[in-house]
């Protein structure tokens, strides 16, 4: 949550300035939700005990929408280590598949990476030429 609060303020402020107001946010975070959980839900459509909850993925939109605002901006790994965004993301992406993939620990890594993805759309879904903005921060 102390990720939502950090990354949400940055954004939401963004979105007010860039008039896509509290509609836009709430529609990142909320189709982050949805985004982060359709794959999983489709896969283990037939799986009466599958079960994943939380707003993890929703979270991952809004940080990776945060990098694509500003690809540079330094993000605090383990909130003590550093690291800007663009090299954050990639990171955290393959992170993501891998845990995926080892599985074991009962958490919905699939959720976290789709949201992440999502995240980095939903800009662009809201106004394509947000692209510029992203290539001007290069």
């Amino acid at each position: 949550m102390f990720t939502l609060w950090s990354f949400g303020t940055y954004i939401e402020e963004g979105f007010q300035y860039l008039d896509l107001g509290t509609g836009g946010f709430l529609g990142l975070y909320f189709g982050g939700m949805i985004a982060a959980s359709v794959y999983d839900l489709i896969k283990h459509r037939n799986d009466p005990y599958y079960r994943s909850i939380g707003a993890s993925g929703a979270i991952s939109a809004v940080l990776f929408t945060s990098i694509f605002f500003n690809p540079f901006g330094t993000i605090l790994l383990f909130a003590i280590i550093p690291i800007p965004g663009i090299l954050f993301g990639p990171l955290y992406l393959i992170y993501c598949q891998y845990m995926n993939k080892k599985g074991g620990d009962n958490i919905n890594h699939n959720a976290h990476f789709y949201g992440a993805v999502y995240g980095l759309i939903y800009p662009l879904l809201l106004r394509p030429s947000l692209i510029h903005t992203f290539l001007a921060n290069f």
